[in-house]
């Protein structure tokens, strides 16, 4: 190949790198898994939600009512972003291991 030729793009559905179950670190992954809660085998969605739990809680008591909405905010703009980039890698829609929207 000359240096005027482009090198064809990579296939993300060949890329086994990009395979949820192998790239469960990287942020998209991370964040729309809810740090890898999204991978376990019984009731994710069920984990995801306790999760954010003591989260709020937390935030809450930090940062009062105000802070809690500033968090949800970032959250749904980061869970947005972050599925809809998977469900592009991953080439399937809505798959069970995304449960930021939980």
């Amino acid at each position: 190949m000359n240096k005027d030729q482009v090198p064809p793009p990579n296939n993300a559905s060949n890329n086994s790198s990009d395979s949820p179950s192998l790239a469960w670190f990287r942020p998209a992954s991370l964040i729309s898994t809810v740090g890898g809660i999204g991978y376990l085998p019984v009731a994710p969605g069920t984990w995801a939600s306790m999760a954010a739990l003591p989260c709020a809680w937390f935030i809450f008591q930090l940062a009062g009512l105000l802070g809690l909405c500033v968090a949800i905010v970032i959250a749904l703009i980061a869970g947005i972003w972050a599925s809809d980039h998977l469900e592009r890698v991953t080439g399937n829609k809505d798959p069970g291991h995304i449960v930021i929207d939980e």
